[in-house]
């Protein structure tokens, strides 16, 4: 397929061609040549793959594939393609669009109508993405889209890396299953779970010397308390005896109880020795006024 009479841009390997008022091109798209080598990355490395799923997103570099998976593939284009410049001028493409893809457009493209200078901002997002390359292949003359860098959203920052996508797996060509990267990522990934590894091991170690570190302090603090506690004879500040055992305590309370028995009985004896003196006294007392009456009639 080819356009004509067209303003025409480089952009890498991409050749960009721009629409003009006085040709038929009625938006801007990528003419990507033949022999070009893509990259696609995955985590699936099972033979047939790639050929059951037919993928159709693909990226310039290696850097860019390996953030979709750590298996990188590389494909060769076998013919020129035409891919709808989503992040160019496609004004026309959208007035015709129904209202489903012109929100994509919108919303995941950065698209503002009749403003094709703006900056756009990329929200890449799997379902839709699929869907606006759906119209596109089924709708349109071109055989894909494709994007240069784009903004992404302020929140994230940085730069969307370059797209291509291309509708029918049957124009490219798989060439070379590159697993040298994977084997590069997983000995990072390793060296990164070894520092992980080696970081959760220092802090554990340092927890366990806090530890002991603090049983440490709390045997010093006791042993300072107790001895505090003490003369400087080793003895008790208290004056008392060592407190007795149990069979002496049981001795000590028998000894009271008989104590106490005995200080009883000697106590009843008294009270009977005084009432028995008091009687004495008494009758006494009764005689000495019975001679005193006597004496008394006599005179």
């Amino acid at each position: 397929m080819e356009f004509i009479n067209s303003t025409h841009s480089q952009i890498g390997f991409l050749e960009l061609i721009r629409a003009n008022e006085n040709d038929d091109v009625d938006n801007d798209y990528y003419k990507l040549p033949a022999d070009t080598h893509l990259y696609r990355g995955d985590n699936n490395e099972t033979p047939g793959h790639l050929s059951k799923i037919k993928p159709r997103f693909f990226a310039y570099t290696k850097d860019a594939a390996n953030t979709y998976g750590e298996i990188l593939f590389k494909f060769a284009v076998k013919n020129d393609l035409l891919l709808l410049a989503v992040d160019k001028n496609i004004d026309n493409f959208y007035k015709e669009a129904p209202e489903n893809i012109k929100m994509i457009l919108e919303n995941n493209y950065g698209y503002i109508p009749n403003d094709a200078n703006n900056t756009r901002v990329r929200v890449s997002d799997y379902g839709k993405d699929n869907e606006l390359l759906n119209y596109i292949c089924n709708n349109t003359k071109f055989d894909g889209y494709a994007t240069d860098l784009m903004d992404k959203p302020r929140i994230e920052g940085g730069s969307f890396h370059h797209e291509i996508t291309i509708c029918d797996y049957s124009n490219i060509s798989e060439m070379v299953e590159n697993i040298s990267d994977k084997t590069t990522r997983m000995n990072q990934s390793i060296i990164q779970e070894g520092v992980k590894a080696r970081m959760i091991s220092e802090i554990d170690r340092e927890k366990r010397e806090e530890k002991k570190m603090q049983k440490r302090q709390d045997r010093e603090h006791k042993e300072i308390t107790e001895f505090k506690g003490m003369n400087l004879f080793g003895d008790s500040d208290s004056e008392d005896e060592e407190e007795p055992s149990e069979g002496g305590k049981r001795r000590a309370l028998k000894k009271r109880k008989s104590t106490t028995k005995s200080a009883k009985k000697k106590k009843a004896k008294t009270m009977r020795k005084k009432k028995v003196y008091k009687k004495k006294q008494t009758k006494t007392r009764k005689k000495q006024a019975h001679k005193t009456r006597r004496i008394g009639r006599k005179h």
